[in-house]
């Protein structure tokens, strides 16, 4: 699936910023982790800046769809009742495992 959008002004990116390795602040409350670098690579593409707007994640996907943001880049599962309230792409699987000796 592709995504196409016209940068008007900041990417606006939805996240709960709690969640490390995913998105955390570091100790200058500067946002971290993989999906903030993700998200920031995607505004580079769109020759505009990324704005992230730290949101609880029960929120989130109606945060979405009032337009407080373009995306939600966020660790979260595509279910069939997410499928239905927004446009969802994966971006990455990290299934869960358990090892022992």
């Amino acid at each position: 699936a592709s995504v196409s959008m016209a940068a008007t002004g900041p990417f606006k990116v939805g996240m709960e910023i709690t969640y490390p390795p995913f998105e955390s602040y570091d100790k200058d409350k500067n946002v971290v982790g993989s999906d903030p670098e993700l998200a920031a690579a995607l505004a580079n593409h769109m020759n505009t800046t990324v704005e992230f707007v730290d949101t609880k994640f029960p929120s989130l996907i109606l945060g979405l769809n009032s337009g407080k943001y373009d995306a939600v880049i966020s660790g979260m599962y595509i279910t069939p009742e997410r499928q239905t309230q927004a446009q969802t792409i994966a971006y990455a699987n990290t299934g869960a495992a358990v090892m022992v000796p």
